[in-house]
């Protein structure tokens, strides 16, 4: 039986589309989300299904949602290279929007390729710091030296040019603070509640985290080096 075909599937892309349902109603409908959503359910259960692992649906939906807000075309390149990678086939959601892709790029050929693989890189490296700060902000690191932190590692383990910690904690507050998302459960859509993306994770975590990842992290933060002067920029007061 495909993944396609399962009762678990089936009841959380029910439960989705009731959500999406809502939100149309709400007047908060957001396309790009919504596709992006859709990849993260269906790639998760086809990577269960061939035994991958299951972070790769969020690298595709990140790169969805990227296309869908930017419509550039090199997203839905690299997407198609994840699959190619792991043997995945792309889903529905994201085989529709790989061929939306192709039709942008045959119908103004290079007009579409302003943008190039190495910002989309970047972005890809931001999004991984961010993601990294966050982690030693929920194990109760303080955001201007989780900044600090970062951007020496940054350095260190990714051995990138790093960003400095003044913009890495400016990068955050606007985009895993500041701004506010709906969520997928029906109450709190109905109660018109919005949380910042800090608050979404930090509620995933505290139900799923493991003693071990805990630990895990606990020796990580514990072996990061402080950031040299040069990568400290102009700190907030």
């Amino acid at each position: 039986m495909s993944w396609q075909d399962s009762k678990e599937y089936k009841t959380a892309l029910a439960h989705l589309e009731s959500c999406y349902k809502i939100a149309a109603e709400l007047g908060t409908s957001n396309p790009a989300t919504e596709s992006g959503e859709k990849v993260l359910l269906e790639m998760r259960f086809s990577a269960w299904e061939h035994g991958v692992d299951d972070r790769i649906a969020s690298d595709l939906a990140e790169l969805v949602y990227a296309w869908k807000t930017e419509k550039n075309t090199y997203y839905m390149d690299k997407a198609s290279m994840l699959c190619s990678s792991k043997g995945l086939l792309p889903s529905p959601t994201l085989f529709e929007a790989i061929a939306e892709a192709a039709g942008k790029r045959y119908a103004v050929g290079h007009i579409a390729l302003k943008s190039t693989a190495e910002s989309i890189k970047r972005d890809a490296i931001q999004r991984k710091a961010l993601c990294f700060m966050m982690n030693l902000i929920y194990r109760d690191v303080p955001l201007c030296r989780a900044a600090c932190l970062t951007a020496q590692w940054m350095k260190d383990v990714l051995q990138v040019k790093p960003i400095k910690a003044s913009t890495l904690d400016k990068y955050y507050a606007n985009e895993y603070r500041a701004k506010r998302y709906r969520h997928h459960n029906i109450d709190l859509y109905l109660n018109g509640t919005l949380y910042s993306l800090e608050e979404l994770y930090f509620e995933n975590w505290r139900r799923n985290d493991t003693d071990e990842n805990c630990q895990n992290w606990k020796q990580i933060i514990e072996m990061l080096s402080e950031a040299e002067p040069d990568l400290i920029g102009n700190r907030r007061d």
